[in-house]
């Protein structure tokens, strides 16, 4: 029986084993939009990267962050009551502010390009 990402499946449990007892096995088809495809990873690098093979720089990294974020943000808007995504959209917007201010440190030039290409406040 399939219905709303939920399958059913009735158990028989008991001293007999005449009681039912339904467990549920969840298919998340919702989960796959909060992480990005390795397809919009690479079009994201493409525009933020400063080299060909750059994949480590603050500026892709924090973008790729940016991008996570909005997507974690909309789930959150629609799933209210996910507090496991929650607590992973706070850790990772942590990461983005802690990039930010090494950044802002090392090469502030650059940290206001970013902020105004992201389109951050700052």
């Amino acid at each position: 029986m399939h219905s709303n990402n939920l399958d059913l499946q009735v158990v028989w449990l008991g001293i007999f084993g005449h009681y039912p007892l339904i467990t549920s096995h969840y298919s998340l088809p919702d989960r796959r939009h909060t992480m990005l495809t390795p397809k919009q990873k690479t079009k994201i690098l493409e525009k933020h990267r400063i080299h060909d093979k750059d994949t480590g720089s603050p500026e892709s990294q924090i973008a790729l962050f940016s991008n996570e974020i909005e997507s974690l943000s909309k789930h959150l808007k629609k799933h209210v009551k996910d507090n496991s995504s929650r607590v992973g959209l706070l850790k990772m917007v942590a990461k983005r502010r802690r990039m930010l201010e090494y950044l802002k440190r090392e090469d502030e030039k650059r940290y206001a390009k970013l902020i105004a290409k992201l389109g951050l406040k700052k």
